[in-house]
């Protein structure tokens, strides 16, 4: 696997909290927008402040691909296998792009195009990918008692 840049001045703190297997976001300081990806200033009223806050970690496909080959040769085993843009539930400004797995450790290939579909939702968790660096991964959310 290639491992993000878990240190950069913007990210530091996302992939700090995905390592204890949490999920974080930016909220500004000012006005409180939820944002992501990081970045230095609020989008909507460019304040420079801000805190990572803790999100539920449900979301719903918003879009999909399934890769095929030509990959890069690290991933060239697991192909084809699906890439999603997911909105968190608590905003559609929040959407993040991952793998959809059958389950945490399940292998990048273990869902096909055929068994994904935009609004399916979706519950985050963590690969660990190294000591350092563990990623979140998408996996299908269970149904309610009663559903």
């Amino acid at each position: 696997m290639i491992l993000p840049i878990v240190d950069g001045a913007d990210t530091a703190p996302f992939w700090d909290a995905a390592r204890e297997g949490q999920l974080v976001v930016q909220s500004c300081g000012d006005c409180g927008l939820l944002r992501f990806p990081p970045g230095p200033v609020c989008s909507h009223c460019r304040s420079a402040r801000h805190e990572w806050t803790p999100v539920s970690g449900d979301a719903v496909i918003w879009s999909f691909v399934v890769a095929h080959g030509p990959t890069l040769p690290e991933y060239a085993e697991y192909t084809p296998f699906p890439l999603a843009v997911v909105t968190l539930a608590e905003g559609p400004q929040l959407r993040m792009v991952g793998n959809v797995l059958s389950g945490q450790d399940a292998r990048l290939n273990s869902f096909g195009a055929d068994d994904l579909a935009i609004g399916d939702p979706v519950r985050v968790a963590f690969r660990k990918l190294a000591d350092d660096v563990s990623i979140p991964v998408w996996v299908p959310a269970l149904p309610a008692p009663g559903d």
